[in-house]
């Protein structure tokens, strides 16, 4: 589910009187901003694994949420499709400067391996895929509409966007 669907989703698993202390919905897309749209309470202890949540520590996110609230209310989160935008286009920036052109291939060239010290950390475009090597952290949406850090990786895991970093591309049918 993604966008209005998931608010619908998660308002008809709280009218089924279901629970989610004991089988919480787990989520790759939900967002603080879903979570504002749903209702706080109908949010509260469903799971997300993401980059990012507004929470987490750091100067970079602090001047990051700050920026934000001022610009767009003090009463609207960050999520993790404004913090990718936010680094994104920081990217995007660094490697123009550097390349003074908008000739798509040397911009290409340039933005491979750069990184910039992100919200949610320090964030490397991966020279061998493109993608960009991100955090990967769990929260678990609470009654203030925010998500609660319960386990996240002690570095940046590198992107493997095609998954043969993990043995899939040469296993055998039988032995996944």
């Amino acid at each position: 589910m993604v966008g209005e669907g998931t608010i619908f989703l998660y308002q008809a698993y709280a009218n089924a009187g279901l629970d989610p202390k004991q089988m919480p919905i787990a989520s790759l897309t939900t967002t603080e901003a879903e979570i504002a749209a749903m209702g706080f309470d109908v949010g509260a202890g469903h799971i997300t694994a993401a980059p990012y949540f507004q929470r987490i520590e750091g100067s970079a996110n602090n001047t990051f949420v700050q920026r934000f609230k001022k610009r767009l209310g003090a009463d609207i989160s960050t999520n993790m499709c404004a913090e990718a935008s936010y680094f994104q286009l920081h990217l995007f920036v660094k490697a123009l400067e550097q390349a003074n052109t908008l000739d798509t291939e040397v911009l290409r060239s340039m933005v491979l391996g750069t990184s910039f010290e992100a919200p949610q950390g320090a964030v490397r475009v991966n020279p061998m895929s493109g993608h960009t090597d991100l955090w990967t952290r769990i929260g678990r949406a609470n009654r203030e509409g925010q998500f609660d850090v319960v386990c996240q990786s002690k570095e940046p895991v590198h992107a493997d966007p095609f998954l043969i970093g993990y043995g899939r591309a040469t296993a055998k049918a039988g032995n996944v």
